[in-house]
């Protein structure tokens, strides 16, 4: 669950609101996740991206995305698939970890990966990666998997 959202938009309910903010405003509220302070600096300067360059509105092609602060490839695709239902995998540290575990890739990268991934899976992207999201953090985890219960045990190269 987003713990961190809601409070943000209260605040700042836009773009225009977030890049007049001071960063310290922002790293009080993301204080409790990793990086924070990066991620406030980012926040604001593609406030400012998206006020100066897109008119207050969030781009929904790619290359538009990644031109902004903070967002790479991962990010972009997780907007465009959410926003707009786009056939894209995002390829995150869960999805990176089950695609190995599961076989489906040896790359090396997450865009690797990604290209991998849709190469086999055509279809659905969207929901593979909500898929692989969830099964990696609740079930097959980084250090605690839960390897004895798995319905994909046969599959897993993890402990074969």
């Amino acid at each position: 669950m987003n713990l961190i959202t809601p409070n943000l938009f209260k605040l700042f309910p836009n773009s225009k609101e977030m890049a007049k903010t001071e960063t310290y405003e922002i790293e009080k509220l993301l204080a409790s996740c990793n990086l924070y302070k990066n991620k406030s600096k980012y926040i604001i300067e593609l406030s400012k991206q998206l006020e100066n360059n897109f008119n207050g509105t969030v781009p929904l092609n790619q290359k538009d995305l990644m031109s902004l602060s903070g967002v790479g490839q991962k990010t972009a695709n997780v907007v465009m698939l959410e926003s707009i239902g786009a056939n894209l995998m995002a390829v995150d540290t869960h999805v990176f970890r089950v695609a190995h575990r599961l076989g489906l890739t040896n790359s090396k990268t997450p865009e690797k990966v990604e290209r991998d991934l849709t190469t086999i899976f055509k279809k659905d992207l969207g929901k593979l990666h909500g898929a692989f999201v969830l099964f990696g953090r609740y079930f097959c985890t980084a250090k605690e998997p839960k390897c004895n219960n798995c319905i994909l045990i046969n599959e897993c190269k993890y402990l074969n």
